[in-house]
């Protein structure tokens, strides 16, 4: 039987017609199916194109950023000083490593997109931090001259910045039709707006300075690690927002993929602002002052400065002092290399589009701020850390590199087995962190000596940000030489890390107990002088 070729033609507009409109109705789960089965690693990455796989994911990240939440208000509603400023520092910190991170799922689609490569889009990553040593040399002056004025005004400018550079950039990502901005001014503008980041970056720094000040010792150990988890948090949110973001607008044009996130996080930016306005004091009275332990040593009298203060006590606080910077330096460049390594992992290797990846990364770093915390209890606070707790970052660094998979035969299990490692390791690095600047903050005195809470706080901060300004380039310039050669150097920074962090319990430990025994000796001889004098 003869076909009719007019038939024939209305048949095939038919086809192309269905094939269209199934085209455009497909969902991230058929995208990520098509890439399974054309990536040679398919079988790696197949597993997580289910939809019940990304609502797991997304449920469980919505979980802890709700939990989080919930947490910041009920400290809020307390109506205490310190708690109130403890809530919203959180907040902020959570939201300005979500604004550094909001870019990492799209960083390498952005720089091919812009005529850049890999080096690039690991440049934009650490921007931020290209800069933080000017921003962090004006907050010591705000926070060596203490008045509680100008600190109000200068977190509020601070906070401000970040609600107007995120806005502007994503303008420059994605510009209005009535603006014809080139690629070169574009790129230029994006890296220039991320780079005012680092200049108000050390605002979480005074706030911190402030919380220090107003918060009972015996809490500020866990508020600092609490700190670093609302860190780990924003680490998560930031890919988080960005892939979600991706997978609702459901669109090929990464400009607009990467703009609408950057809108999200400025208009809650606007909001803190407003929160940090009406709660800040203008003011901080002697009854918001908690006294330190060097207000009780100032407080006996008659005793010889020299007894209060030997040699070793010096010493050991010195070392303290710098040993809790180099780690600080270390564990940036850990946890920055962490984020930028994976994603560039998967991208290349499981070949995973930007929205997968934004999921993955973002829902196993909101699992690594609750870890975080759970940590810190289950470690000793003033006493050393016991040698099986460096067991579990070597086990995990192990996993990054590809041989043993190869070697075991368990390349299916790769893609999963490497995002718990950055979360076990991001998780105890960050718990160190705490415990490190903990030990520290409790050993220094506040002034203007060199060896000073102030000075402690930005030098720590600054060399957080070079090695986060460091740790993204590095290892993807790295992993141009072969995954193995990055995994190296993060397996390296791991040993430098937590030989630093448990040289600082340890010393800690001996200051904390060489301290309380001195205390005790001088309130002994003060009840004795005073019984003399009777």
């Amino acid at each position: 039987m003869a076909l009719d070729p007019v038939d024939l033609e209305a048949g095939c507009d038919e086809a192309l017609r269905l094939l269209q409109g199934r085209a455009t109705r497909r969902s991230l789960a058929v995208e990520l199916s098509d890439a399974a089965w054309t990536s040679p690693t398919a079988g790696e990455a197949k597993g997580f194109s289910s939809f019940g796989g990304r609502i797991c994911a997304y449920a469980l990240a919505l979980f802890i950023v709700t939990s989080f939440a919930g947490v910041c208000l009920e400290w809020l509603t307390r109506g205490q000083l310190y708690r109130t400023l403890v809530a919203l520092l959180l907040i902020a910190e959570c939201l300005t490593s979500a604004t550094y991170t909001v870019v990492v799922p799209l960083s390498y689609d952005l720089a091919t997109h812009f005529g850049q490569g890999s080096a690039f889009s690991g440049l934009m990553v650490s921007a931020p931090f290209a800069v933080y040593l000017l921003g962090a040399l004006r907050a010591r002056c705000v926070m060596i001259s203490w008045n509680q004025m100008k600190v109000c005004r200068y977190a509020l400018v601070a906070y401000g910045i970040y609600a107007l550079s995120t806005a502007l950039s994503a303008a420059a990502v994605h510009p209005p039709t009535f603006l014809s901005l080139s690629a070169t001014l574009r790129v230029g503008l994006l890296l220039a707006l991320r780079m005012s980041y680092g200049l108000v970056d050390s605002v979480g720094d005074v706030v911190q300075m402030m919380v220090v000040k107003v918060c009972p010792q015996a809490e500020l150990g866990e508020i600092i690690v609490s700190i670093f988890a609302a860190n780990a948090l924003g680490f998560g949110v930031g890919p988080l927002l960005s892939g979600a973001i991706g997978e609702m607008v459901a669109t090929s044009d990464v400009e607009l993929r990467a703009g609408i996130p950057l809108i999200v996080l400025a208009c809650l930016w606007a909001v803190l602002v407003m929160a940090f306005y009406h709660a800040i004091p203008h003011e901080l009275g002697t009854a918001h002052m908690v006294s330190g332990k060097e207000d009780i040593q100032e407080s006996v009298e008659d005793v010889d400065a020299a007894v209060s203060e030997s040699c070793d006590l010096a010493t050991s606080r010195q070392v303290i002092f710098w040993t809790g910077l180099a780690y600080a330096f270390l564990c940036a460049v850990l946890t920055s290399s962490l984020e930028a390594g994976t994603a560039l992992v998967l991208e290349r290797h499981f070949h995973l589009t930007a929205q997968s990846i934004g999921l993955l990364l973002g829902s196993a770093f909101c699992a690594a701020a609750p870890l975080t915390v759970m940590l810190s209890w289950a470690l000793p606070a003033e006493r050393p850390w016991p040698a099986w707790a460096a067991v579990p970052p070597l086990i995990a660094t192990v996993l990054l590199f590809k041989g043993p998979y190869a070697l075991l035969g368990l390349t299916e299990l790769r893609l999963y087995a490497v995002l718990a490692a950055d979360v076990v390791l991001f998780s105890i690095a960050l718990c160190a962190n705490g415990a490190v600047d903990a030990a520290a903050l409790q050993h220094m005195a506040g002034g203007t000596k060199l060896y000073c809470r102030e000075n402690y706080i930005i030098a720590a901060a600054t060399l957080r940000a070079a090695g986060s300004f460091a740790g993204p380039p590095a290892i993807r310039i790295l992993a141009s030489y072969g995954e193995e050669t990055g995994a190296v150097m993060q397996l390296a920074v791991v040993v430098l890390a937590f030989a630093c962090a448990a040289a600082i319990k340890y010393l800690g430990a001996w200051l904390h107990d060489t301290e309380a025994d001195l205390l005790a000796a001088q309130c002994r001889l003060k009840d004795k002088v005073v019984s003399q004098r009777e």
